[in-house]
């Protein structure tokens, strides 16, 4: 299985937010640390406790897979600005595919354009470690819209992909 380099994602991350006029923190962190800090933040519902728009579904974050299973449990980079946690991104791969496993803006920090800038970094680290496609599973309506907006396609098993 081919690995992530963390750094480069970091580092193409951090050069998507300079080119849209940001300068915020990309950092690597562990699951555990995410896991940390989602239990004083409210801002990320869906990583914290599965919950989404177009589901009552909720766990207590001790159940919730992004944060306990071991799929989850490498490769994810934190977003900041100060002490605002503006997104949590965690990154694999699937067969010759870049994976998104998880990525959550801050519910406070939405629809200003960081989910975009996101993925284009996402985009850059893809292309330039060599991938053909980033592959994700969006979890309701609203995120399958946003992915569509920005150039993804919906394969027949449910996945959003987009080639690079």
């Amino acid at each position: 299985m081919r690995r992530i380099d963390v750094d480069s994602l970091v580092r193409c991350l951090e050069k998507s937010f300079m080119n849209n006029g940001f300068l915020f923190d990309v950092t690597s962190v562990t699951q555990e640390e995410v896991k940390d800090e989602l239990i004083f933040n409210s801002g990320f519902g869906m990583i914290a406790n599965e919950a989404s728009e177009d589901s009552d579904f909720d766990v207590d974050i001790d159940e919730s897979k992004f944060v306990n299973d071991k799929f989850y449990k490498e490769n994810w980079v934190k977003v900041t600005y100060g002490d605002n946690t503006i997104a949590f991104v965690c990154i694999n791969t699937e067969g010759d595919d870049l994976l998104i496993s998880a990525m959550e803006i801050n519910a406070f920090y939405r629809n200003y354009g960081f989910g975009k800038i996101i993925a284009k970094g996402i985009e850059m680290y893809a292309e330039e470690d060599g991938f053909e496609r980033i592959v994700l599973h969006s979890f309701d309506s609203e995120a399958e819209s946003f992915w569509e907006y920005i150039g993804y396609t919906q394969s027949d098993c449910g996945k959003m992909y987009k080639n690079i």
